[in-house]
């Protein structure tokens, strides 16, 4: 079996076309319809945007003007893999985009005068609230590519590259998850602030690449995570829920969502990836402000971490966390092996274990569950479960192990 390539899973389905769409943002505004039969001053009202709003390169204008509109034109924030995010405050729309208030009125006087239906602080902040469907048109697409591709000769070499880098960003974010950027994504969890007092999780995912599959959260994270979140007590609190049984250890922690989540409600948590994975994992403990062992754990070589940890290791860990391992046909032993190394011999002790049913991988799945028996795991629970990531519904698999 060739290892797991991302380009293999669908791309999101076509938006619907953005010159009939007046999103929620601007149905909100007090002047978000129009009637010219009724309104004179119909420049400052907001409408659809169309590509002949946008200011045409041959007008020459600004630098200011250029950057305002290419960092308006970005993503929102993602929240879990939601392709449409939630409808953001001006003041949530300005910080994301590193913009203040006073940059957009100081374009405003040249907007009027060349490009008037963007020359209102509402229209401008209905373009960024469009820009998810603009973007996936050709017309916009190619207005970016003209940017970038023009030489801008009328600004300043040092104002053109920060232009030019904009309009890379705006063009990659929209070629699909493999090809984007960083991002920060926001995952929100169904009871993680009445449990926990957090709102969301904040996770930074560099460039996708299919040598480094584990710098991006995927959809079994987040199902394990919510199944943590809802079954097991927080440690600080009486809830009702099950006591999970600690020390943890999390194999592949990727971004580190499912380890974060054990974290989080209070039970001691070992994370553990590759060392190419390690920095980024890290940073992510950091941005949520938590105090959790972080450590290189390659599953070919399992040495180098026993060494370093040998109380640990020879006691083992009473619980197990893995969700979506499997990549390649390598996988399926490892993951047992590093099972089989690092589960407290001990009738409590569990493995939690959540997997995508992808179509590819049946022949790699069915000798995991072979391998877990022949090395004396029993299953104690197995679940279907409907999810979704970045590239659409998934059907995931759960089970939960224990020494036989």
């Amino acid at each position: 079996m060739d290892e797991f390539d991302p380009l293999s899973l669908f791309s999101a389905a076509e938006p619907e076309n953005p010159l009939t769409i007046i999103p929620a943002f601007v149905q909100s505004c007090p002047q978000d319809t129009r009637d010219a039969a009724s309104q004179d001053d119909s420049d400052t009202e907001v409408f659809p945007i169309h590509i002949l709003d946008m200011p045409s390169l041959s007008t020459k204008p600004p630098a200011a003007i250029l950057l305002v509109l290419l960092k308006l034109l970005a993503p929102n924030q993602q929240y879990n893999f939601a392709t449409k995010t939630k409808n953001l405050s001006t003041d949530e729309i300005l910080v994301t985009r590193g913009l203040t208030l006073a940059q957009l009125e100081a374009v405003l006087p040249w907007l009027s005068a060349y490009a008037p239906s963007l020359s209102t602080v509402p229209q401008l902040l209905n373009l960024s609230q469009s820009a998810a469907t603009l973007l996936s048109t050709p017309d916009f697409m190619n207005y970016i590519t003209r940017i970038i591709s023009s030489p801008l000769l009328w600004i300043d070499e040092e104002d053109v590259q920060s232009i030019q880098k904009e309009a890379s960003l705006r063009l990659s974010e929209n070629c699909g998850r493999t090809a984007q950027p960083e991002i920060i994504r926001q995952i929100t969890l169904e009871g993680l602030e009445e449990k926990t007092g957090r709102k969301n999780i904040v996770l930074k995912e560099p460039s996708l690449t299919a040598d480094n599959l584990g710098l991006k959260t995927w959809g079994s994270s987040l199902i394990l995570s919510q199944r943590l979140l809802t079954e097991f007590t927080c440690k600080s609190k009486e809830d009702g829920g099950r006591v999970l049984d600690e020390p943890v250890l999390e194999l592949g922690s990727g971004t580190g969502l499912v380890g974060m989540m054990s974290g989080i409600l209070g039970y001691a948590t070992w994370l553990t990836d590759l060392p190419e994975i390690v920095p980024n994992l890290r940073e992510n403990v950091r941005l949520n402000e938590l105090s959790l062992v972080v450590e290189e754990l390659d599953w070919s070589q399992p040495q180098g971490y026993e060494e370093k940890h040998q109380q640990q290791t020879s006691e083992g860990f009473m619980t197990i966390l893995i969700s979506d391992p499997i990549y390649s046909s390598r996988h399926p032993p490892w993951v047992v092996s590093m099972c089989s190394r690092f589960l407290r011999d001990c009738p409590t002790a569990r493995v939690y274990l959540q997997i995508p049913v992808r179509e590819k991988f049946e022949a790699e799945r069915a000798n995991l569950w072979r391998l877990m028996e022949v090395a004396g795991f029993e299953t104690c629970r197995s679940e279907l479960e409907d999810g979704y990531d970045d590239f659409g519904e998934q059907l995931f698999v759960f089970k939960e192990f224990k020494r036989a």
